[in-house]
């Protein structure tokens, strides 16, 4: 990949990732492919204009590494948890507690990023009855599984209860009907 800069095949493009959560390949874009993506909107494999890598299925690119994006200046849209995501988080005294990534109705933002852009932390609307809302450390918070074990909830069980019987149901949910669901999140 030294070649990187010699061969322009990067130059003037832009990696995004597919939100979808069984996929979450990487997809090269023209410039002008680029400026059609609407970054607040989750975007997926099939909206990619390149008939050879827009399906979920197709095999992803080569994706070159970290350094050479800072080396070549190259650009990417980075997409872990996208907005609408169900997912579990780790609070201090708290099991594993169902939740979806959604905008803090203070700033409108859900990712904060560190000095180096990367992600530090996602805003979260916490299910269950009734639902809460805060910020969870990117090594707090994971995809919520289509099957788990859940932890043992000392206090306010049936809270705890409610919240996995809301993230169960909301699994076969599209990112845009769970972000619906958070009403502590719109202003």
């Amino acid at each position: 990949m030294d070649s990187l800069a010699d061969d322009n095949f990067y130059l003037n493009k832009v990696w995004v990732q597919c939100e979808n959560s069984s996929c979450l390949k990487w997809r090269l874009l023209s410039s002008d492919d680029a400026a059609q993506v609407d970054s607040s909107a989750p975007w997926y494999c099939y909206m990619n204009a390149d008939p050879w890598f827009n399906k979920c299925s197709d095999s992803e690119e080569c994706f070159p590494e970290t350094a050479q994006f800072q080396k070549y200046g190259l650009k990417y849209v980075y997409s872990k948890l996208p907005l609408g995501s169900l997912v579990l988080v780790k609070m201090h005294g708290w099991p594993r507690w169902p939740g979806i990534v959604c905008p803090d109705p203070v700033n409108g933002q859900y990712v904060v990023y560190d000095s180096d852009e990367n992600v530090e932390s996602h805003h979260v609307e916490f299910l269950g009855k009734p639902h809460s809302r805060g910020w969870a450390a990117v090594d707090r918070i994971n995809h919520f599984p289509s099957s788990f074990k859940p932890d043992i909830c000392k206090r306010k069980k049936a809270w705890f209860e409610s919240a996995l019987e809301e993230g169960n149901k909301l699994l076969a949910c599209s990112a845009q009907e769970r972000l619906e669901m958070c009403y502590l999140s719109k202003k």
